[in-house]
This record gives C-alpha cells, structure tokens and sequence, in this order.
C-alpha cells in the first residue's frame, strides 16, 4: 500500500534518531574540522558566504549529524564533489550506520563512473535505511544501467513495498523485466497497472514494443512503436529534491528572480532583487525586472524614472521600450493618465513599423487603445496580431476577453470564430460567436452550433446570454 510523504519523514526522522547514539563520537574520536573550500579555490560569492555560514554552524555544534550532512549536501548540488564525498565519509566513518550519507556518496561515484563502488555504497544506504524506499530504488537503478536486470528485480520489490504502485517504479519493475528476457511478465504489469494511462505513456509503449518484438507480435509492436518515446521517467524522490534545491549562486539568483516574475510574485521578486545588488551591479536585464517589479508594487513612477535613464543611453533598445510602454499604461490606469496611455501606443507603433509582426507592440496596443475607451480599435489591434503572428492562439484569446466585455460580438464573427475553432472548449468562444450569429440574423447557424455547447466547463454567464439571443430570434 502507499505511504504519505508525512509517513516517509517519520521513517527518516527514526532512523536517525537510531544513528544519534553516536554523537559522543564527534567529541571521543576529536573529529577533524569539516571540509572546506581551499582560499584560492575561485568561487560564486554567494555560494561561499553560503558555506562559510554552514561551515560556522558546524563550528559551533560539531556533533550535530544535520549540520555536517547539509555541508555536503551544498557542496554535492554545487558540483563541488570533492568537498561533498569528504563531508560524507566524515559521517560514515564515525556513523557507519548513517543511510543517508551513504546514498548521497553512491550517486556521486555513479555520477563520475565508479559503478563498481557507487552500487557498494548504495547497498550500505540499503542495509541501514530501514524502511526508507529511496536506496533501494536508486539501487534497482543503477543494476539496470549495469545490465544486471536479475539483480535489479528484487531492489525494486523492496521499495514496491513501502512506495506501492508508484507508475514511475512499476515502469522500471516493467523494464527488469523486458531486460532480463521476461517478456510475458512486462506485460502482465503494464496490463495490471494500467501504465499507459500515466503520464508516463510513451516510455511504458517503448517497453511494450520490445516486450511484443520479443513474442513474435509484431503488429502489437508497431502499434507501440509510434508512440514511443526513450526518455527515462524522473524518480520521485525527496531525498535528491532537497539536494537540487541547495545549487545556488548568482546564476540560480537570476532564474529565481526571473521565475517569480513569471509568477507575479512581485514582492518575492524584489526581495531577491535586493539581495542580487550586494554582488553584482545590476545588468540591463535585471534592471528591466526590477522596473517590472517597481510598477507592480506600487512604485511606477519609480520604474519610469529608471527606464528614462536607460532609455537616455540606448534610446532604440526595443526591450527598454517595450518595457517603458508597459509601465505607462500601469500609470495610465492607476493615476488616470491618458497621456501615458498615449505615449505608450506612439512608441509601440513605432515597433510596428520597425517590425509588424512584433507580438509585445500588438499587446502594448491594444491595452493602450482600450485604456483610451476605443474598445474597437483594441479589438482590429487583436486581429493584426493575429494575422501577422501565424495562426498564434494568444491574440484570439486577448480579443474574446475584448469582445465579451464591450459586448462587440457582432463585427467580430472571424475572431470568435476562429477562437472556437482552435479551442472549442474555450468557455465563452462558441457562446460570444452564437450571440454574433443571432445578431447579424443567422438564427440557424446560431442554432446549431449552440446546441453542442454541452460543456460543463463553458461560462454560464455567456451561454445563458447565446440561449436568449436564439430564442428571442425565434
């Protein structure tokens, strides 16, 4: 049966609680300092302010099993491998029984080839996990890299038992099989569990190709064949999320920041903006998010300010500008200034004329156009975007929100239409076009497509509106 993550961490926080008896041997046996970069060893600045607070941390509990596992875990998601396998070994020389260092170290040595030694590691990370399911998993993986399937099978049984079913692990249960010639049991899994409904599809219909190449099918084969796909499924594991979640450094700073713009997270955003200042002068890049993130917490005339000083030395930068535009029409609806709406919409058809495909001048457009109340104009913004951006969905769904709110169904049949189209469970296209239809007088072409709008996702609002349009046409 499945176990809950909260489960999971209950094991894990047994285990080492049963490996705690060991801390007077940090004192006993006067372990030597933690590992620690060489000075002259170049690295991120905040990598290192990073390792020089764990290894204080260290330095003031130096019995602590977390403290020095979490020094190498930093080093093992920085790549600093050295640092990481010696930060280990500390651990399992005076904590033999420590599952976790010893998992940590047998992914390092299977990361640089050391087969041999990774899989001795990782039976250690076994033998003391208790019921911790993650070892043993890795520890199928890497058998089935070896090509050693046999031997694989009975790892992976022992995490099916604390994981259950889990799609991932029965895809490698499926493919011991399939490698250890046992193509009869592949598909005696894959029919069991169902796998080709998960996510997980196409890599299970490449085992089930080479489970039927195996029996002679090779109709069933070919079925497979073209839905299959190499990729090796990613392994659920807490274990190395927590790992990857350590790589850190002015690049991972910038993705961070990038990430939670994405998001609207504006003020997580500025957070981190402000720490990025402490290491480096802002590039042109940062500074464009950070006027982002300025507008959209409240400080736009902040933003514009910044973007003027760009502006004033690179006063063609089509992201400047673009970026500039975007922080007018904040202005413009937040302080009811026309005037930056009208700015915003001179610069974007500058674009235009530069480039009339470009898709973020047809979106400045048509915000600023219906900040100035022509609600139509924005809509025919819509359509050239449409028309010059190769068939692309986002327009047609920035021109229904239009339309739905101005009520301008009637002139826009070819929008919805093609919204409806392309999206036909979209849950207002196939309602607003019934309501162009009905109004231009084409009641039967409005009937029948209103009568296979049966979604239950579809917007009740517009759908009750298409409904009075027919029936009052009748």
């Amino acid at each position: 049966m499945n176990r809950g993550t909260d489960w999971i961490r209950w094991i894990l926080m047994a285990v080492l609680a049963g490996v705690a008896v060991y801390f007077f041997l940090f004192t006993a046996r006067g372990l030597a300092p933690a590992p620690s970069p060489s000075p002259e060893q170049a690295l991120d600045p905040i990598l290192k302010r990073t390792i020089q607070l764990q290894l204080n941390n260290i330095e003031q509990n130096p019995s602590s099993l977390d403290e020095r596992l979490k020094l190498g875990m930093i080093y093992e998601a920085n790549e600093l491998d050295d640092l990481a396998l010696a930060s280990y070994q500390q651990l399992t020389d005076v904590v033999p029984e420590h599952p976790r260092a010893w998992y940590q170290t047998g992914l390092i040595l299977d990361k640089r080839g050391q087969s041999t030694e990774a899989m001795a590691a990782m039976r250690e990370s076994v033998r003391h996990a208790g019921k911790i399911p993650f070892p043993s998993w890795r520890l199928g993986l890497m058998l089935l890299a070896a090509e050693r399937p046999e031997e694989a099978l009975p790892a992976l049984e022992a995490a099916r038992n604390e994981l259950g079913d889990d799609p991932t692990l029965m895809a490698m249960v499926m493919r011991a099989q399939v490698d250890a010639g046992n193509a009869e049991a592949a598909l005696e899994v894959e029919a069991t569990h169902r796998l080709t409904d998960t996510p997980i599809a196409p890599y299970i219909h490449q085992l089930l190709e080479r489970a039927h190449d195996m029996l002679g099918n090779s109709e069933e084969a070919e079925k497979s064949r073209v839905l299959a796909s190499t990729g090796l499924p990613p392994m659920g594991n807490s274990w190395e999320l927590e790992v990857s979640r350590m790589r850190m450094g002015i690049p991972v700073l910038k993705i961070q920041i990038s990430n939670a713009v994405r998001a609207q997270k504006w003020e997580q955003a500025m957070a981190m903006l402000d720490n990025l200042r402490q290491y480096e002068e802002p590039t042109k890049e940062v500074l464009l998010l950070e006027a982002t993130c300025l507008a959209r917490t409240g400080s736009p005339e902040e933003a514009l300010n910044q973007l003027d000083r760009m502006l004033e030395a690179e006063p063609d930068d089509r992201p400047i500008i673009v970026a500039r535009s975007n922080v007018q029409l904040d202005l413009a609806s937040a302080r009811n200034e026309p005037a930056q709406a009208e700015a915003a919409l001179a610069a974007a058809e500058r674009l235009l004329e530069l480039n009339p495909a470009d898709s973020a001048a047809h979106s400045i457009c048509m915000r600023a156009l219906e900040t100035l109340g022509r609600p139509e104009e924005a809509i025919g913004a819509c359509r050239a975007h449409w028309k010059t951006s190769s068939g692309a969905i986002e327009p047609l769904h920035l021109a229904s929100m239009l339309i739905a709110r101005h009520e301008l169904w009637k002139d826009n049949e070819d929008l919805l239409r093609a919204l409806w189209m392309n999206v036909p469970n979209h849950p207002a296209a196939g309602s607003l076009l019934v309501l162009s239809l009905a109004e231009q007088g084409r009641t039967d072409e409005a009937r029948q497509i209103l009568a296979g709008l049966t979604s239950a996702s579809l917007n009740g609002e517009f759908l009750g509106k298409a409904r009075i349009a027919v029936e009052s046409a009748d």
